[in-house]
């Protein structure tokens, strides 16, 4: 979670963000500075977003191809695991944001450590069982 005021590296990244989106999509633009976010992607039917708080949230088309409307709630950890590992690879500085791995945590089992399955961590998907890290986070007790 980022904690009061945000890290200057992601300032920057927001701010270079927002002048794109300036130059290329001003609705979007408009949106994320209402929102106070940053965009870490988007794909067919889903969409995600850094809050100033450090809150990620999701967005995703639960009725496409009947409607092409899109709720926005809380991301899960799991969710929000996977879209800070695609925003970093765009902007490496976003993986700070990700759960240092314990020791002792062993590799997931589904991707044997990798993260991704059916490729890599450019090409491939998500693991869903660790949302991109390669080791699974264990609850809290």
């Amino acid at each position: 979670m980022i904690r009061g005021a945000m890290e200057p590296w992601l300032v920057r990244i927001r701010n270079e963000q927002l002048a794109t989106f300036d130059r290329i999509n001003q609705p979007m633009a408009e949106w994320l500075r209402a929102v106070d976010g940053l965009y870490l992607f988007g794909t067919i039917g889903m969409e995600a977003v850094l809050r100033a708080d450090g809150a990620v949230w999701v967005s995703r088309a639960d009725r496409w191809p009947e409607s092409d409307e899109h709720t926005w709630r809380p991301a899960t950890d799991l969710e929000r695991y996977g879209a800070l590992v695609i925003a970093s690879r765009r902007h490496a500085e976003l993986a700070q944001l990700l759960p240092p791995q314990p020791p002792d945590a062993p590799a997931c089992a589904r991707c044997t450590g990798s993260g991704f399955l059916f490729g890599d961590d450019q090409t491939g998907v998500l693991c869903p069982d660790c949302g991109g890290l390669g080791w699974v986070v264990q609850a809290a007790t």
